[in-house]
């Protein structure tokens, strides 16, 4: 859902020309919805982060050691068994 008009005059300034076809009532409810929206996401992005620090901060001792993890290492320190792509080594 897009709010508001997306035209402006060419040689004018979004912040001089701007359009509102909606009410300030309308806007604060948006902002509003925006705001809950990204507030549970950052509270959800937090949770995760504390809840898995130990795995982060393995992984960031890693990193520091090697610079690059292949998925597989990734996949290991954090537990996960590594995915197999299927393929098979050719033998020249």
């Amino acid at each position: 859902i897009a709010y508001g008009q997306e035209e402006e005059p060419i040689f004018l300034g979004k912040e001089i020309a701007q359009h509102k076809d909606y009410s300030e009532e309308t806007a604060k409810r948006i902002d509003e919805a925006v705001r809950t929206i990204l507030d549970k996401a950052r509270e959800q992005a937090f949770d995760i982060l504390t809840k898995e620090r130990t795995k982060l901060e393995t992984l960031a001792t890693e990193l520091m050691q090697k610079e690059t993890l292949e998925d597989a290492d990734v996949r290991t320190l954090l537990g996960f068994t590594p995915i197999s792509d299927g393929l098979q080594p050719v033998e020249a």
